[in-house]
């Protein structure tokens, strides 16, 4: 088996902020219409909220790609953002991706002091899904990681999910609202919520 190291796993951890369309993308991105993808947040606290959704193969038809963002139309910042990969036969993860290494990998937190707080994890339809709750600015937020699908022997997996979410500011973000956050993550196909 192949494996895909952090460092293709996290290469689109920089796009999409500003509002694009397909065409702009270039040939390699697809954008999608929400109902779509495969990706779906049905997170109330979403309502209202601009969503997109963007995918992509990799040239060596290793694995495709799935990027969904909501964002509020003054927002600075995402209220979330979720990406889905999904490896092709042959290949797995090689390594557990940190739900603490995804905020600093994105340009809205890439140069903000994060304090992370402890490690949760939690069994759900995806997979383990492993968290981490952090403040930014005004903005209770948690980033997030599952990996789930086919598992070979020597560990890997053939499909991740990861992101971030942030509730709105001055609300607060409990480990309960957590997991009704991240039971309202599913992917068409896999278990949608």
């Amino acid at each position: 088996m192949r494996r895909l190291g952090p460092c293709a796993i996290m290469a689109v951890g920089l796009l999409f902020w500003s509002p694009v369309s397909g065409q702009e993308l270039g040939a390699e991105w697809t954008a999608l219409a929400p109902e779509d993808a495969a990706i779906v947040f049905q997170d109330p606290s979403l309502d209202g909220q601009v969503e997109r959704h963007l995918r992509t193969r990799d040239e060596g038809y290793r694995y495709t790609l799935e990027v969904a963002l909501w964002t509020g139309p003054l927002s600075r910042i995402p209220m979330a953002q979720i990406y889905y990969y999904k490896l092709f036969p042959g290949y797995l993860f090689r390594t557990e991706l940190d739900p603490d290494a995804i905020p600093p990998a994105l340009a809205y937190f890439a140069d903000e002091d994060i304090d992370f707080a402890g490690l949760r994890s939690k069994n759900g339809p995806l997979g383990r899904v492993r968290s981490r709750r952090f403040r930014f600015t005004s903005m209770d937020c948690v980033s997030f990681v599952s990996r789930f699908g086919a598992i070979a022997d020597e560990g890997g997996g053939t499909k991740r999910i990861y992101g971030f979410y942030c509730a709105d500011p001055g609300v607060s973000l409990t480990d309960q609202k957590v997991d009704v956050v991240l039971g309202s993550i599913g992917i068409r196909g896999v278990a949608v919520p």
